[in-house]
């Protein structure tokens, strides 16, 4: 095993025990031994395997938040419907060439009495390299399935 290490610039980094019978079987390793601070082998009794912790020189990067407008999603819809029609009575008599123009101003308005606009704090999350589009759809097709079957 040293042999195959050594041919990929690999170094293992433990040189305590690691098992409850005095051997090395958990390993550490890395292409830089300088990366890995603080290395520590305790025994906390969890098993007949000893812990192995260390510290690298790398930090989380900073998650970006972002501000979004969104609306909300419950509207009253028999009271959006009234409105709509009250505006759509009141514009059947103007003969405006800007009349859709106007009809959408109006829709406008009341969206934003019956749905306003609200600001959310979202924080943008990087995302996994393994998640791919075929995955995301495998999932997709289950939480599917998972409804049918409640």
């Amino acid at each position: 095993m040293r042999d195959i290490l050594r041919a990929h610039l690999l170094s293992q980094v433990v040189n305590t025990t690691t098992l409850k019978k005095n051997h090395i079987l958990d390993w550490v390793v890395t292409p830089d031994i300088d990366l890995i601070n603080n290395l520590k082998v305790m025994d906390k009794c969890i098993s007949d395997h000893k812990v192995i912790v260390f510290e690298l020189p790398y930090s989380k990067p900073k998650l970006v938040k972002r501000t979004i407008t969104c609306r909300k999603k419950n509207i009253d819809n028999r009271a959006l419907s009234t409105d709509i029609q009250r505006a759509a009575e009141y514009m059947k008599n103007d003969y405006n060439k800007n009349l859709v123009d106007t009809y959408n101003r109006k829709l406008k308005q009341l969206l934003d009495i019956h749905a306003p606009l609200r600001a959310r704090i979202v924080t943008d999350r990087p995302s996994a390299p393994w998640m791919t589009s075929h995955i995301k759809e495998l999932k997709t097709e289950r939480r599917r399935a998972e409804r049918k079957w409640r």
